[in-house]
């Protein structure tokens, strides 16, 4: 036994330096998980049961989401109209939910060289700044439209015109799609479930054209538009053919390279429930699947050739050999002149009886020497920075601000999830701890047990979580948790037993940090296995007052406030009482203000239905 938390800091460490046993623990069960999943989907095959299985985990994809709404009037406009070689580019926009914009451009053939009803092809964007004005989008749909497929290429939120939060103007991309996330979990939502419902509310835009064919629909993009195609296809019957890029590869090649990713990229539970990167084309097989990759890319390539090798024997084995094809090009996560030109070949032949896609070398020859500079990307814009995004209108431009905020009685996610939170707020019942159990996944003190190590100064979980305890003083016990985020207070007093818990203190080690510290990522791999990170904290508080005994004052700094509260106000008996300091907001002021950053391991996903943490602290 050491010093307490204020002069711990130079003390010895208890675990190996640099230990990263938390996350290395949850990625060993995500690993198991994700093969047992593969496994599943092939087995499905082999004994001829995967309609069953489709329809079974895409009904637990879909409550995970949850839901996606019903569509209601588009009430599309068409502000602009640009003519070109070959194609006209339209700008168009319609409503996703009631007065939520969805800004996009349409790429219509020309109607002398196609006449009649023309497929249509879904560009969902990646993590463009500009959205659909980014050049490599823009020319994925003028290649299209110039092969007679007509072609939309929209915004998602928080990127080009969708700017969703009032409060901070900064906020875009991929940090800004994790805000959401934060929110919409606490709801018993998912990120995903707005940038799908989008999708299918483009798909619904383009099959109303006159101009499509609504029977031959398909859906291509790259990075977040090759997740976005991933979800759209296997969720979404009308989708005949797809081409997912730099997305598809294993969850568990994902999580060991770079860690869990974007919110909208998973879904609470998944692979527990047997859904994982297979998933993605085995819930839509066996129609049509190019899934397209890059050697260089950050997403595991070699996830990708180990699901492409799964896929497509699965694919021979139905007898549609023929319906999946693996494109694997040269250089980093992009969506390259080869990939593009691959995926509108893959749609030309599938969708309009084109001539079969030429050999993988003849694409990769694309590259060489490829130049945006030289080739014609419709409406294309670079921007500049981030303040030239958000004050310059460009040729690509739907709204007359470049901002869809500005349109009138305009509702963004922060809308939809504030009045949502409203009616579940208003819908609550009496709480009780056996609720806050259930939802926050806590088993009763009397079920937690653990090991002591090392003299005492390591609780081993069942799980194999250490716990690490130090204590000094005398008198009265006070147990101390701490997201050591601030030095311990100096009067704490008595005997202070100061724990770290999961994702704190010596148990912070993680390897990538995609969503910074304070335990979010293996929070992610938690989310992913369906198990809650605030739930697994409150256990490790709990399992530390059962140690030290003697009923301590339970003291909480920063974030650990939150499992803190959860452990005090299921498990009372064993506290005398509970101070916290420095602690985070409650969850009603996060979903209120749009401005609020957040964590994703300090919210219980799907409780704000029954509590907000706040009240866990009352006597």
């Amino acid at each position: 036994m050491t010093a307490p938390l204020a002069i711990v800091a130079a003390a010895a460490l208890v675990l190996p330096k640099g230990n990263t046993i938390v996350r290395d623990n949850a990625s060993r069960e995500l690993y198991e998980a994700d093969i047992a999943a593969d496994e599943a989907w092939c087995s499905s095959v082999e004994e001829g049961r995967l309609a069953e299985r489709q329809r079974e985990v895409r009904a637990k994809l879909l409550e995970s989401i949850g839901g996606i709404p019903a569509g209601g009037a588009l009430n599309a406009v068409v502000t602009g109209r640009a003519v070109r070689d070959g194609y006209t580019v339209e700008k168009v926009m319609f409503e996703s939910e009631k007065g939520h914009h969805v800004t996009a451009n349409i790429f219509l053939p020309d109607p002398s060289s196609f006449p009649g009803r023309r497929p249509g092809i879904l560009v969902p964007c990646g993590h463009s700044v500009n959205g659909k004005a980014s050049k490599g989008y823009q020319r994925g749909a003028l290649q299209a439209a110039k092969r007679g497929m007509v072609a939309l290429v929209f915004d998602p939120v928080d990127q080009g015109e969708r700017r969703q939060s009032r409060g901070d103007a900064s906020r875009w991309t991929c940090a800004a799609h994790n805000e959401i996330g934060r929110r919409a979990e606490l709801l018993g939502w998912s990120a995903a479930r707005f940038r799908i419902r989008d999708g299918v509310r483009a798909l619904d835009y383009l099959a109303s054209r006159p101009e499509v064919d609504a029977s031959r629909l398909g859906v291509m993009g790259h990075s977040g538009g090759g997740t976005m195609t991933s979800w759209i296809m296997c969720l979404d019957d009308r989708v005949k053919c797809a081409a997912p890029s730099g997305f598809i590869s294993t969850m568990r090649g994902v999580c060991e390279d770079i860690g869990p990713q974007d919110a909208e990229q998973f879904v609470f539970g998944e692979i527990a429930f047997g859904f994982n990167h297979l998933g993605h084309i085995m819930l839509r097989a066996p129609s049509p699947v190019l899934l397209c990759s890059s050697h260089g890319d950050f997403f595991s390539i070699l996830g990708t050739l180990e699901t492409a090798r799964r896929a497509a024997k699965l694919y021979a084995k139905l007898g549609r050999a023929a319906d999946f094809r693996l494109s694997d090009t040269l250089g980093p996560h992009h969506w390259h002149e080869s990939t593009r030109t691959l995926a509108v070949d893959w749609m030309d032949w599938k969708l309009q009886g084109g001539a079969e896609p030429k050999d993988m070398q003849h694409y990769r020859n694309l590259q060489f020497g490829f130049s945006y500079d030289n080739v014609d990307v419709g409406l294309g814009y670079e921007p500049r920075s981030l303040a030239d995004m958000r004050t310059n209108r460009w040729e690509a431009s739907v709204t007359e601000t470049g901002c869809t905020l500005d349109l009138p009685g305009e509702r963004t996610v922060y809308d939809i999830m504030k009045d949502e939170a409203d009616r579940q707020a208003a819908a609550r019942g009496a709480l009780s701890p056996e609720k806050v159990r259930a939802i926050a996944q806590i088993r009763p003190a009397a079920e937690i047990s653990f090991t002591p190590a090392n003299g005492g100064s390591v609780l081993v979980m069942e799980d194999g979580t250490p716990v690490v305890l130090h204590s000094a003083g005398e008198g009265e016990t006070v147990l101390f948790v701490s997201d050591g985020s601030a030095p311990a207070p100096a009067s704490l007093g008595g005997r202070v037993v100061s724990a770290d818990i999961r994702g704190f203190g010596e148990n912070s080690a993680f390897k990538n940090k995609f969503y910074g510290a304070g335990g979010d990522e293996v929070c992610m791999l938690y989310h992913l296995m369906g198990v809650k990170i605030v739930g697994k904290r409150a256990e490790d508080v709990i399992a530390a007052a059962k140690f030290a005994g003697g009923r301590p004052k339970l003291v909480a700094m920063g974030a650990a406030a939150i499992p803190a509260a959860h452990a005090y106000y299921t498990a009372r008996d064993l506290f005398s009482g509970i101070e916290v300091l420095d602690a985070p907001p409650s969850w009603a002021k996060h979903l209120s203000d749009d401005s609020m950053r957040g964590r994703f391991s300090d919210i219980v996903r799907g409780a704000y239905a029954v509590y907000d943490w706040p009240e866990l602290l009352e006597k």
